[in-house]
């Protein structure tokens, strides 16, 4: 015999709800027969047709974007420079997990972020080495096909500014670009009842 709940439909498409009643002519020993009664809850579409959106849906995600690997990257680069001797790398990762799916709407596991952060970190060396072995220094000759590690172009300028070992990178300047990839992800859309 199967519970009451499997008899009771609730959905959000404009279906009824309904109880589940024993007919009281029907002895127990027989089969058992039942009979619907009138909805007992409200169809909840009512609910959703009266609010107003006031943005786009944004779906969780799982692919990296531009605006997510620099988050990840300058937030890497903030606990070198101010965090590393008080959070331990794990709880930077689950933090970062955390972050990302709160900001950016993405599920990554603490491992793939590690492996996010050692994956741009190899192909913008990667970059810098073939540059300097055709010793031209200018960034806008990268070999395209030169190196199996590839990032893109606004990442490589994205970490050469915030990663390159000649230059001093202060973490006032982290923090800054942090809020900035922060706004610019904000401006994209989410769902807003009012």
């Amino acid at each position: 015999m199967q519970t009451p709940s499997a008899f009771r439909p609730i959905s959000l498409q404009g279906r009824s709800c309904f109880t589940i009643i024993r007919d009281p002519s029907v002895r127990s020993d027989q089969q058992m027969s039942f009979v619907t009664k009138t909805p007992i809850l409200k169809p909840l579409q009512s609910f959703y047709e009266n609010q107003k959106l006031t943005k786009t849906v944004k779906k969780i995600d799982r692919n990296w974007t531009l605006n997510s690997t620099k988050y990840v990257m300058l937030k890497y680069r903030q606990w070198q420079l101010a965090l590393r001797r008080a959070i331990s790398f794990v709880d930077f990762l689950k933090d970062s997990s955390d972050d990302l799916q709160k900001y950016f709407y993405m599920k990554k596991s603490p491992s793939q972020i590690k492996d996010k952060i050692n994956n741009t970190k190899a192909g913008y060396i990667s970059l810098i080495e073939n540059i300097k072995s055709e010793q031209t220094g200018l960034p806008t000759n990268i070999p395209t096909n030169s190196s199996s590690k590839k990032i893109p172009m606004d990442v490589f300028y994205f970490m050469d500014r915030f990663y390159n070992a000649q230059r001093s990178v202060f973490i006032e300047d982290v923090v800054a670009e942090i809020d900035s990839t922060l706004n610019d992800e904000s401006k994209k859309g989410r769902v807003i009842f009012h």
